[in-house]
């Protein structure tokens, strides 16, 4: 039953942007607003804050250019152990 609730759970926040997407005035603004709930709910799927990451990807810009693999939410390598290699990281 736990995992039905968590399928639950994940979905409220994108289906909430869905009706509230209705009211975008671009279809410009609503894929932006999409790429954004996309990240949000990856992002708190993998325990991590999506405010932190966005402002670090922001911040990391050119890193995260030259290997976004990297960069992911489940990689993110502010939450890697330096003595364990990123799961991005060929052994």
């Amino acid at each position: 039953m736990k995992s039905s609730s968590t399928a639950v759970s994940r979905l409220k926040a994108p289906i909430l942007h869905r009706k509230n997407s209705l009211h975008d005035k671009t279809q410009r603004g609503a894929d932006a607003g999409d790429a954004f709930i996309t990240v949000i709910a990856t992002c708190q799927a993998n325990g991590v804050n999506p405010f932190d990451y966005m402002l670090a990807v922001v911040k990391n810009a050119e890193a995260a250019g030259q290997d976004p693999g990297k960069w992911t939410p489940w990689n993110d390598p502010r939450n890697q152990d330096p003595a364990e290699p990123s799961p991005a990281t060929p052994a």
